[in-house]
């Protein structure tokens, strides 16, 4: 008489049910990694990386000089940057036209 364990139904459950276990714990386990290795690996690495860098561009600075780069110039930044000076200008005649007023009524009194 066979014994239930040894029967292929039997086996072929058991075969099932491991490699439904082994499938979840491959796939939480890469979950797991996964995440690690994005929020914890991957910022890790880049500020390590940057500062690596700093310290090649502070070592190696005097040899290699500054670098020439284009200038971008936004339009919206160009007419900002054209209001400021158009408002400098402004100020510095308002802050000039009291003293040199001032100016003529010193040179009056005296």
């Amino acid at each position: 008489m066979k014994l239930l364990t040894q029967s292929p139904a039997f086996k072929f459950q058991i075969i099932k049910i491991v490699t439904g276990q082994l499938i979840l714990l491959a796939v939480i386990g890469g979950l797991i990694v996964s995440t690690g290795l994005s929020l914890i690996f991957v910022p890790s690495f880049y500020v390590v990386m940057d500062d690596v860098a700093r310290l090649f561009r502070w070592v190696f600075a005097r040899f290699i000089g500054k670098r020439d780069e284009p200038k971008v110039v936004d339009p919206d930044v160009a007419a900002v940057d054209a209001r400021v000076d158009e408002l400098e200008e402004q100020l510095a005649r308002l802050t000039t036209k009291p003293t040199a007023k001032l100016s003529q009524f010193k040179s009056a009194a005296e």
